[in-house]
């Protein structure tokens, strides 16, 4: 659930969707590179529930994602996404690497 989330953050930020924005920024993705998550109250697949999601904090590539769930207005469960912005490696198209996270896109968060 919070992938779908940090990919409905990014569509609602930039206004395209994901398919979009990988294609108008050259970007090979923004892989999950670290996670954790507390679980506070149980929920199950079906439960009707409302995650909130924002970027807490950009440095030069990567950036970590906070989403909060809340089952019946309680809080449920509480995760934290770090990802990096990528590119396709020059020396080897099969490959990723890095990259500075364009402007325009941390324009598109302030």
């Amino acid at each position: 659930m919070f992938d779908a989330s940090t990919a409905t953050l990014f569509e609602r930020a930039l206004g395209m969707t994901k398919f979009e924005f990988l294609k108008t920024y050259d970007c090979a993705g923004i892989p999950l590179v670290g996670t954790r998550a507390k679980f506070i109250t149980p929920a199950k697949y079906g439960d009707d529930v409302v995650i909130e999601s924002f970027v807490k904090e950009f440095r030069r590539s990567s950036f970590d994602v906070e989403h909060r769930l809340f089952k019946n207005g309680h809080p449920a469960a509480e995760g934290v996404e770090t990802r990096v912005w990528t590119g396709r490696d020059p020396a080897d198209a099969s490959r990723i690497r890095s990259q500075p996270i364009p402007k325009e896109v941390l324009v598109r968060f302030e």
